[in-house]
């Protein structure tokens, strides 16, 4: 009988610890498999110079463009999206990818300070933006400008027309009023101090500067938005690049782990099965 329970002892131990070793989800090797998606690339510039961070929409404008690039990727299906910042220059924040939590991480450090130079340089944004398609696979390509629409720097309809002319669709989301708002000033540790002022000493106005990006999108052969109180309609954007004609892009994806839990249960079950046919210990009279 004591022999009987100390084996009875240890089958249950040994049971017990298969059964934790399962439920730790064991994993072995690795593969790298090749997934072919049909989709479209798609390369969204960001307009983050100072006078994104005027409220006339009843938010900070840089605010309600982030909010709106993430309702588009809530759209998309297996497209490549890529994320470009601007103002007196542009650069490429993310290459093109499908994995659209990487974007949305980006996403989340852009701010009015990415980039030093302030101003707003339109045309440099296209340019750089097509410059986020080269070494891409040939597929449907579009670039999306979320903006306040003040251009100081170069010739955005050009650069549109430019794009255009290499097959690329050029669309624009207008993040301002016509009638505009001043551009805050804030200090050090981000405590709004004011608005900027100009030279003649009055705050500078910010405004929507309709006719350029009508303009743009005219020589892009996009869609043009202009964004309500607290509001953007991205309907043109998402129609536009569903009626896109979609490429197969072959993208060699990690996969996950063989798991191997399954064995750890199937032995602690037949312990358990081999524990009942262990004798019962008989009590003396």
């Amino acid at each position: 009988s004591p022999g009987r329970e100390a084996w009875r002892i240890v089958v249950w131990r040994l049971a017990l610890s298969m059964v934790i070793f399962g439920l730790l989800g064991p994993k072995v090797g690795s593969r790298l498999q090749e997934v072919e998606t049909k989709g479209a690339d798609f390369v969204i510039a960001i307009d983050v110079s100072n006078s994104m961070r005027a409220e006339d929409l009843g938010v900070e404008r840089i605010a309600l463009a982030r909010q709106t690039v993430e309702r588009i990727l809530n759209k998309l299906g297996s497209d490549r999206v890529g994320l470009v910042v601007f103002a007196g220059e542009a650069y490429i924040q993310c290459p093109l990818t499908s994995d659209y939590s990487a974007i949305k991480l980006f996403l989340n450090s852009v701010t009015t300070d990415v980039v030093a130079t302030q101003g707003t340089a339109l045309g440099s944004a296209i340019d750089v933006s097509v410059k986020a398609f080269d070494n891409a696979p040939e597929s449907s390509r579009s670039i999306l400008l979320i903006t306040d629409g003040e251009n100081h720097e170069d010739d955005p309809v050009a650069a549109a027309s430019s794009a255009f002319e290499q097959g690329i669709t050029v669309h624009v989301l207008g993040v301002a009023t016509p009638e505009g708002a001043p551009i805050p000033h804030y200090d050090k540790r981000g405590r709004k101090i004011g608005f900027i002022h100009g030279p003649d000493g009055q705050p500078v106005v910010s405004r929507l500067d309709e006719s350029v990006l009508v303009a743009t999108v005219q020589a892009g052969g996009g869609s043009f938005t202009r964004a309500n109180r607290s509001y953007i309609d991205i309907s043109p954007v998402i129609d536009a690049l569903n009626k896109e004609e979609k490429t197969r892009i072959a993208n060699v994806r990690f996969t996950d782990y063989d798991h191997r839990f399954q064995f750890f249960l199937l032995l602690a079950l037949g312990l358990i099965i081999m524990e009942a046919f262990i004798p019962n210990p008989t009590k003396r009279r």
